[in-house]
């Protein structure tokens, strides 16, 4: 139960993001008009997003190799889901990630940075990260399971900037 309700805290913190994102870009309000409500996210081919998608495949293979302790990578676009990988097996979007302690997660105890570059953070548990970055209309959302200790976070903020949003350059 504790797992479904961290789901779907998870699953409502992207959406109002990608939402929030959006708000001020009165076209990408409108774009979003004519794609929102639906029962779940539209998936959008990254080059039809203004992405060049060699890059992000880039990416992938960069979290592959180095074998990081990533389980889940979604890039949100102008509304429109255009890469959702899960590297590590068994995860996959629906399989739940155990939950130890669901008050450190991103609910109560979300810790929001102040922007680098115009792009704003999120730090959960365990390695989670939000990156929303609104010059883009984009939000970045990394699922992990990392020690407490891991300094992942450069690692995690150095492929936002050189794979993600190099990927709209």
């Amino acid at each position: 139960m504790i797992d479904r309700i961290a789901s779907c805290v998870t699953g409502l913190v992207l959406l109002s993001l990608a939402v929030g994102c959006a708000a001020g870009n009165e076209a990408a309000v409108r774009q979003e008009e004519e794609h929102w409500p639906t029962a779940g996210w539209e998936t959008s081919a990254p080059e039809d997003q203004g992405m060049d998608p060699a890059r992000l495949s880039k990416l992938v293979e960069h979290i592959e190799q180095e074998r990081l302790a990533i389980d889940g990578l979604v890039v949100v676009r102008n509304g429109r889901i255009v890469l959702e990988k899960y590297p590590r097996p068994p995860y996959n979007k629906d399989v739940l990630h155990i939950v130890h302690s669901v008050t450190r997660s991103y609910g109560y105890q979300s810790w929001w940075t102040y922007p680098r570059d115009g792009v704003y953070d999120a730090a959960g548990l365990y390695g989670q990260r939000i990156y929303v970055i609104p010059d883009l209309d984009m939000v970045v959302v990394f699922t992990a399971q990392m020690p407490e200790t891991s300094s992942l976070e450069p690692t995690l903020y150095g492929m936002v900037k050189d794979y993600i949003m190099a990927a709209c350059e």
